[in-house]
């Protein structure tokens, strides 16, 4: 019987998450999620699991990428699945933590795992699925923490492995949990043991692991992340001042976890202002006033307020990482280091209300009860990205980061006019807010407000010279002004960062041939397919693409490699189908495309591609099921749009055509090709000056446009 007594409070621990999280079930994907989930592009790569461990991807935190890998193996990016993998590992930490808080003998341990499973701080790392890292960590560094100490109480040096082990786990999963080996020490303390040499020994390795991995994403974050900048630059008096109010925010967000956001205002820090030290002397204070009571208090006390310290220290400010830019604060934070503020709260809570079980039971419930609210409220937030930083915004207005990214956000649903404001006003909090300066330009050119868009680009390549994507947009803009030569210098330069970015060759290679340099504009053309077999727009024909000049057949060889070392890949049949299209090889491309649907049904490219093919093969009305198909899969892609008019029309069906190149304009303002169509539509209806306004319109866009150019010359003489 003793053997199950652990059960039933484990699975009401359990209940109560499932209950108060049930609200993120619904939720999608947010901030961050592209970078580590959606978009990463290595998580799909046929040599992912190498990457990841040898390279990392973005950070290193090789245990956690891995997960994902898996879990898109599971479920694809259905957002449940990763919803329900976060609270089941959020379970089992709170399980995992009243089993270690039992074994050290705290006072309340099932009360205390219950405020860590249900307390509103934590939905940061639950809800939001990047911070898997967050729990998977959590798992790990419990379990080791339970390893060492039953190594510590004599069971086995086989349970010293284990805990090293457990720990080596814990840091692939997040690196900030470095400072574990800390809390052994404070753990051996707290019991009584002697801090010896044999001791200090015994925690070494640990100290050898944890400083390997912290070095290494120090560099991951000033190397590849980009911490670094007049935003860190901060004096040792300001890392110290940021510390000290840090330690006071975690705590009164644990004691009152009122308007919980997630992004903070980042705080002004000025040394010269004296009630700035204040936190400082605060924190002096309460660690003094601790250790002089330490044995009216006893050790427990201590031991909790230093592990929530210490596990604290890698975010408190000392160090720069990329977030600091937004603030110097965040809920997940705190996700680990909390337990020790709950563990000392509860055990003196248990010691006060020792003998009045029924006044202990009520009070404990009524704790719960709101705790769980506001967890269950709280999990709200989470839905998806509009809700996200509406609810920051109510909470911090001045965030400049949640105004642009509200901005970015609403210019993915189509509210441009709203994206816009947003950004616009993410820049009167900021003006040098660079990726604010982007987002406004982007949102302006696809408005058609060129001049406006250099401008804004022009700012944001003043505050960040490197970025690549910025060069590249300035130069397609600066060719719809048709200053072409001007163009092809940003892509120059956009090569200079990001000499591996095919779609920069490619753009680079037509503003070269609208220069009437086709020599150099195939060679830009040849290097894009070699770095992206699959990127070759399939709207254009390689005569399109190379000015008539064949390639060679180098890239097919390597592509049918790829094909052979990954017989059932979606990607590798699809990659190949792209290779034979471009030569005109379109049967042998058709066979290939309807592989990769078999192999994955919901590849929208190789769907919209393959009735490309078909199209080309004359089979106008097969050709248009697949684009319809690649629609209800994807009814924002506006190639799949444009390419549904061009088979409508095939079949005779102009004005639904009509329709099809109207809906490709409003995905992509920008896109020449769906106003020619509309052009060739209206000329069929006998509507010949709106047609010559769309033919002028896609000339506009694409000064190069020779099918438009064509048009307008036989207008021209045929005459009024």
């Amino acid at each position: 019987m003793n053997r199950y007594r652990g059960v039933l409070p484990g699975l009401l621990l359990a209940l109560m998450i499932f209950t108060a999280y049930a609200p993120a079930f619904r939720a999608g994907f947010i901030w961050d999620d592209d970078t580590h989930l959606t978009a990463n592009a290595i998580l799909a790569s046929p040599g992912a699991l190498r990457q990841i461990w040898t390279q990392g991807t973005p950070v290193y935190y090789p245990l956690t990428f891995t997960a994902f890998w898996l879990e898109r193996k599971l479920w694809g990016l259905d957002p449940v699945g990763y919803h329900l993998v976060n609270i089941a590992l959020h379970s089992i930490n709170a399980i995992l933590l009243w089993f270690l808080l039992r074994r050290l003998r705290v006072p309340g341990a099932w009360f205390a795992a219950a405020i860590f499973a249900l307390h509103p701080v934590h939905v940061e790392s639950v809800a939001w699925v990047t911070e898997l890292k967050n729990c998977l960590s959590g798992l790990f560094s419990l379990l080791a923490l339970y390893g060492y100490l039953r190594f510590e109480e004599g069971e086995g040096r086989k349970w010293y492995w284990t805990a090293l082990s457990l720990f080596l786990l814990a840091l692939f999963s997040k690196s900030a949990i470095c400072t574990l080996p800390a809390a052994l020490l404070l753990m051996r303390w707290y019991r009584g043991r002697e801090i010896d040499r044999r001791a200090l020994l015994d925690v070494l390795p640990f100290v050898a692991l944890a400083g390997a991995l912290a070095v290494a994403t120090v560099h991951v974050e000033h190397g590849r992340v980009g911490a670094g900048g007049p935003e860190f630059h901060l004096s040792l008096a300001q890392r110290v001042l940021v510390a000290g109010h840090a330690l006071w925010f975690y705590a009164a967000k644990l004691v009152w976890p009122a308007r919980l956001a997630f992004v903070y205002e980042r705080w002004q820090v000025d040394p010269r202002v004296p009630s700035q030290w204040l936190w400082v002397l605060a924190v002096l204070a309460a660690a003094a006033a601790l250790w002089r009571l330490r044995d009216r208090l006893g050790r427990g006390p201590v031991a909790g307020v230093l592990f929530f310290a210490v596990t604290l220290a890698p975010v408190l400010g000392f160090i720069s990482f990329y977030y600091n830019r937004y603030s110097f604060v965040a809920d997940h934070f705190q996700y680990v280091p909390g337990i020790g503020l709950i563990a000392v709260a509860t055990g003196i809570a248990a010691h006060r209300l020792s003998g009045r079980r029924r006044v202990a039971a009520s009070l404990g419930a009524v704790v719960l009860l709101l705790l769980g609210s506001a967890t269950w409220q709280r999990a709200h937030a989470f839905k998806d990205p509009v809700t996200l930083w509406n609810d920051t915004l109510a909470k911090n207005p001045s965030s400049w980061m949640a105004h642009n990214n509200l901005g970015a956000t609403l210019d993915g649903l189509g509210r441009k006019g709203e994206a816009i404001s947003e950004c616009r006003e993410a820049l009167r909090l900021k003006p040098d807010y660079d990726d604010a300066h982007y987002n406004l330009a982007l949102f302006l050119q696809q408005r058609g407000d060129i001049r406006s868009a250099v401008e804004h680009y022009e700012e944001a390549l003043r505050l960040s010279p490197w970025n690549f994507k910025t060069h590249n947009n300035l130069g397609m803009a600066l060719v719809a002004q048709g200053r072409v030569r001007e163009a092809v210098a940003e892509f120059r330069q956009a090569l200079q960062t990001a000499p591996m970015v095919p779609y920069v060759h490619r753009n680079l290679g037509l503003a070269l041939q609208r220069l009437g340099a086709t020599d150099e504009a195939a060679e830009q053309f040849r290097e894009a397919v070699r770095l992206d077999p699959s990127y070759a727009d399939a709207r254009k024909s390689p005569a399109d693409d190379l000015g008539g000049q064949a390639r060679d057949d180098e890239p097919l060889a390597r592509v049918r490699e790829g094909l052979r070392l990954a017989p059932q890949s979606s990607e590798a049949h699809y990659n190949l189908g792209l290779a034979l299209h471009q030569r005109g090889r379109i049967a042998e491309a058709i066979v290939q495309y309807r592989e990769a649907l078999r192999l994955r049904p919901d590849n929208v490219d190789a769907r919209n591609n393959l009735g490309v093919a078909l199209l080309s093969a004359g089979r106008a009305a097969e050709a248009a099921d697949q684009q319809r198909q690649a629609l209800r899969a994807n009814p924002k892609h506006p190639y799949a749009h444009y390419n549904l008019g061009l088979a409508l029309q095939g079949l005779g069906k102009t004005a639904e055509a009509m329709e099809e190149f109207q809906q490709a304009l409003k995905l992509k303002p920008d896109y020449a090709e769906a106003q020619f169509g509309l052009g060739d539509c209206l000329d069929a209806l006998k509507r010949p000056a709106e047609a010559l306004a769309h033919y002028q319109a896609a000339l506009r866009i694409n000064p190069g446009f020779v099918p438009a150019r064509e048009r307008l010359a036989r207008d021209q003489r045929a005459g009024p």
